[in-house]
């Protein structure tokens, strides 16, 4: 029997295909269904919650996930809040004042707000709904030459903290949120809520936003098609989503 007691991972490009009808393949759902009695498997993803709620449910989890890239914990079988860690509306604010000198579309991931629908920049200033119960502000299709810019004039605020994610599109997907925030915090909560060490959990992600992810556990893989970067921060690489990787992953430290 594995010594491990936990496997966190993320969902796009790890437990489906990096695309907009990604669906977890039968070999994960039955993995998942065979050993979730045994080890517990959670998953951390920047996805809202109706986004990740389909993924979560598809797969039939029963342990506390995350969501949003680290800002909520959430019930999978209701999706109710566990824990919730918002943007304080000075940063939004900030944020908001930034993003209105970009082209881009700006997504508002709150209570408030329709979170697949970018927000009309025209209301920022004027719509109070913007700045409050704010969990994470998301910006669409910035290239390589633009990021460092962008990143580096959003970060120069406290309190705010800039990841990429993959993209279903060939430009970065950037998520921004409070410093604490993350999947490292978040994992760290529900890990102590389960009375599991970071030494006895695994984590296996894809992305340059899974570097928190490594950070909370104790065994790190990256799935085969991860980006070079998280590849050797992990120390496994498992094979890729479409060779069912996670799946081989639970499999092998879940019996």
């Amino acid at each position: 029997m594995s010594d491990y007691r936990a496997i966190i991972f993320d969902l796009d490009g790890t437990a489906i295909p990096n695309a907009e009808n990604g669906a977890p393949s039968p070999r994960l759902i039955e993995a998942v269904s065979k050993y979730r009695e045994k080890i517990h498997l959670i998953a951390a993803t920047g996805r809202t919650l109706p986004e990740a709620l389909t993924v979560i449910q598809a797969l039939g989890l029963t342990d506390p996930c995350i969501i949003m890239g680290g800002a909520t914990t959430v019930n999978p079988s209701n999706g109710q809040s566990l824990t919730r860690t918002t943007l304080p509306p000075e940063s939004v604010q900030a944020v908001l004042d930034i993003l209105k000198a970009w082209p881009n579309h700006v997504y508002v991931r709150s209570d408030n707000i329709v979170a697949q629908d970018p927000i009309n920049k025209a209301s920022i200033g004027q719509d109070a709904r913007l700045n409050h119960n704010v969990d994470m502000i998301c910006v669409d299709a910035i290239t390589d030459a633009e990021l460092p810019t962008l990143k580096a004039q959003l970060e120069h605020h406290p309190k705010i903290l800039v990841t990429t994610a993959p993209s279903w599109s060939t430009d970065h997907f950037l998520m921004i949120s409070h410093r604490d925030a993350t999947k490292e915090h978040a994992i760290t909560q529900v890990l102590n809520r389960l009375g599991v060490p970071k030494t006895a959990a695994i984590g296996v992600g894809d992305g340059e936003n899974d570097i928190h992810l490594f950070a909370a556990v104790g065994l790190k893989v990256a799935m085969g098609n991860a980006t070079p970067h998280l590849k050797t921060a992990a120390d496994i690489v498992a094979p890729s989503v479409d060779e069912d990787g996670l799946a081989e992953i639970i499999e092998r430290f879940a019996t």
